[in-house]
């Protein structure tokens, strides 16, 4: 695993952190999932979409509690990574969260893995982790 590379914390309330493992970044949310969560989330998202990933995998292990919002946050973001190219992965996803995303009718948008390596592995095997043909100077009439 790559070092932590960003955080960024509200109060004692939220930690997000951002890493990349094996070229995919991962936002590690810890603590509620909730309206103080916005900010740190944003900056975290709009970090890891800088390198222009194909996949982001959103770690929600240490999330202690969530509500509506955090499940309306974890859309916006889902959108906001699409709208750059990016599918949002989810980890490790508490039952309260998914209840709540249900009942907005966007549960089926997200990927959802167990746990955070299970994601990894998940998302290499569907090569959504690795930059397109173009981008590695491949040319798909030689390929």
């Amino acid at each position: 695993m790559e070092p932590l590379t960003q955080w960024w914390r509200h109060e004692d309330v939220v930690c997000v952190a951002l890493r990349s493992v094996n070229r995919i970044p991962v936002v590690t949310v810890g603590g509620a999932l909730d309206r103080q969560a916005a900010g740190p989330c944003r900056r975290a998202l709009e970090a890891a979409l800088r390198a222009r990933p194909r996949c982001l995998l959103i770690d929600l292990a240490s999330v202690t509690s969530g509500d509506g919002y955090g499940a309306g946050l974890l859309e916006a973001m889902r959108r906001s990574a699409a709208w750059h190219g990016a599918q949002i992965w989810l980890a490790a996803l508490p039952p309260t969260l998914r209840e709540h995303l249900e009942r907005a009718q966007v549960f089926g948008e997200f990927p959802v893995s167990r746990n955070a390596a299970r994601a990894i592995e998940e998302i290499r095997r569907s090569r959504l982790g690795l930059p397109a043909r173009r981008q590695l100077g491949i040319d798909s009439r030689t390929a």
